[in-house]
């Protein structure tokens, strides 16, 4: 395997095919999430993590628990999660203790108790100062599309409905058209970064189960100074697929679709260099670097293709997490084999690893979030 470095001071993967036959039926689409009542924000009596050893299980609940991200206090993890059990299908956002147990902080959207719409609040992003930038969806129970999608600002408290920091979808200056973000992250305390994607729904056939998936198309910052939001998208970004800003705020890091290197751009100067290269463990995504610590997912339930009709189109259902030493040493794999991983995140003292699993043998893909120790 080719591992390459930077100075910082400045098993066969299994795959999915995407078939064509019938043609891809396309819509953006709303994750699924449920809601009972709104909650507030803070004072919900702790217990305390939900068994011993590593990898350790964080969320039991049955829904989807996505988009794990430190405070940066590391008072906590703030995450997405599902309530399963309703029909109208929200996501709220939480904050759990950073060990595990109960959820410290809740925040659902609050301007629905009687369920008829789908709301859904998820890539939470902590910022500076305990600002919060998330993304806020609204669509009819049932429907495959949202009626209105936004990236907002604001805080975790339920009253706090947030500024509109841009509305979805949008054409970007790519000329590729936006229809969520994902890996949504601050720099500094005024702009933010993201991967601009498109979220579609397909089946392979008629009649054949419809299934999601969201690509990634640009690599976005966008200057919440700046009166008009306009959109800035990152050269040299097409088929985006994962992005981490620097800790210094001068560069980031990120991947491309189908691609195994891990990239680090030069925000003032443009200048870009290959920070790693995981050939032989497949497609690479999923990047977030702490000092010299990378941490991203391989190979796996991934797949990528030229589609002639929706452009570069990237499957990811999960892989194998790496963590590589930029400085020396060659890459490790964590966790465990009876899950692929997605979204890991290094907590700031660099002891901990909080990611969302699935189960790799049946292939469910409930999304839990786990805890890793690092030796």
């Amino acid at each position: 395997m080719r591992v390459t470095a930077v100075d910082h001071s400045e098993s066969k993967p299994e795959m999915h095919a995407m078939r064509r036959s019938g043609g891809w039926l396309v819509a953006f689409l709303l994750a699924s999430c449920t809601h009972s009542e709104p909650f507030g924000s803070g004072n919900i009596p702790a217990n305390g993590p939900p068994g011993t050893g590593s990898p350790l299980r964080l969320t039991l609940n049955p829904g989807q628990n996505r988009d794990p991200a430190w405070l940066r206090d590391q008072s906590g993890i703030q995450y997405s999660f599902q309530q399963a059990a309703d029909p109208d299908l929200d996501y709220c956002l939480g904050v759990l203790p950073p060990a595990g147990g109960t959820r410290l902080a809740e925040k659902c959207y609050p301007g629905d108790p009687s369920g008829q719409s789908t709301d859904a609040l998820t890539n939470p992003a902590p910022g500076p100062g305990g600002r919060l930038a998330w993304v806020e969806a609204h669509s009819p129970v049932g429907s495959l599309s949202p009626i209105t999608r936004t990236i907002r600002t604001g805080s975790l408290a339920v009253t706090d409905s947030g500024q509109v920091a841009i509305t979805l979808p949008y054409v970007a200056s790519s000329g590729q058209l936006h229809g969520t973000a994902i890996d949504l992250a601050w720099i500094g305390s005024d702009t933010l970064v993201y991967v601009g994607a498109e979220a579609l729904i397909g089946s392979v056939c008629n009649g054949c189960k419809k299934d999601t998936l969201v690509t990634g198309r640009d690599i976005v910052l966008l200057d919440l100074k700046d009166p008009t939001h306009t959109p800035n998208v990152v050269p040299g970004t097409t088929s985006a697929s994962s992005v981490w800003p620097s800790a210094d705020g001068t560069a980031i890091y990120y991947t491309l679709g189908g691609d195994t290197k891990v990239y680090r751009r030069s925000l003032a100067l443009g200048a870009v260099s290959v920070v790693a290269d995981l050939d032989t463990l497949g497609i690479t995504r999923d990047v977030s670097v702490q000092d010299s610590v990378l941490l991203a997912v391989a190979g796996g339930l991934v797949s990528y293709n030229v589609n002639p009709v929706f452009d570069r189109l990237q499957g990811d259902s999960g892989g194998v997490l790496i963590r590589l030493d930029l400085r020396a040493g060659g890459p490790v794999a964590l966790g465990d084999t009876f899950h692929y991983y997605r979204r890991p995140r290094l907590s700031p003292d660099r002891r901990f690893v909080v990611t969302e699993g699935t189960d790799r043998k049946t292939g469910l893909q409930i999304a839990t979030l786990w805890l890793i120790t690092l030796p």
